[in-house]
C-alpha cells in the first residue's frame, strides 16, 4: 500500500513539474515574440504600402513553394498512401 502511495505522490510531483515548466516556457515565449510583433505593428503604421506589397510577396512566394509539381506529388503520394491504408483496414 505505501508503494502505490509513494508512486500517486511521484506522479502528481511530476503533473506539478511538467505544468510549471510549460508556463515558464509559454511565458519565455512570449517575452521573445512581443517585441518582434510591436516592431512589426510599428512598420505597418508607418508604411503602410510597402507592409501589404511585402505580405503579397510573402504569400505568393508561399504558394509558388508549396504549390509546386514535387509538393502537388508528394501531396497526391500521401492521399494514395493513405487510401490503401484504410482499404486493407
Amino acid at each position: 500500500m505505501a508503494q502505490a502511495t509513494t508512486e500517486t505522490r511521484t506522479k502528481k510531483h511530476a503533473a506539478n513539474h511538467d505544468t510549471d515548466a510549460t508556463a515558464n516556457v509559454v511565458e519565455a515565449a512570449e517575452n521573445a515574440i512581443k517585441p518582434s510583433i510591436d516592431r512589426v505593428g510599428d512598420f505597418i503604421r508607418a508604411q503602410p504600402f510597402q507592409a501589404v506589397g511585402l505580405a503579397l510577396g510573402a504569400g505568393y512566394l508561399g504558394r509558388m513553394l508549396f504549390r509546386g509539381p514535387f509538393i502537388t506529388l508528394a501531396m497526391l503520394g500521401g492521399a494514395g498512401y493513405l487510401g490503401a491504408r484504410l482499404a486493407t483496414k
